[in-house]
């Protein structure tokens, strides 16, 4: 149901905008405690604790992932060797004694 916010722009719910995304609820949510925005989107929190998202969401998203740089890659640099679990969990290792 899209509804309209105190400046007069057109909003949508927290479930609309997940059906949308085709994600849950709650994936908005946990984006949102965590950071404060949802990739980029900040909603309107309303007196009894709903929130309303732009009704132009997911093109407001998709602008802002295609005015994204893409990370540069040299290609005549070598890639850092690490071991499948020492890059991303320190010294860990994968079942029995190191």
């Amino acid at each position: 149901m899209t509804t309209k916010n105190e400046s007069d722009q057109a909003t949508i719910g927290t479930k609309e905008l997940a059906a949308l995304l085709n994600i849950k609820p709650q994936s908005i949510y946990k984006r949102l405690c965590e950071t404060k925005t949802y990739w980029g989107l900040t909603p309107t929190k309303l007196p009894n604790g709903r929130l309303l998202w732009p009704a132009d969401a997911i093109e407001r998203m998709k602008q802002a992932q295609s005015t994204k740089k893409p990370a540069l890659v040299f290609a005549d640099e070598p890639l850092p060797q690490t071991s499948f679990m020492g890059g991303f969990c320190g010294n860990a290792t994968m079942g029995g004694d190191a």
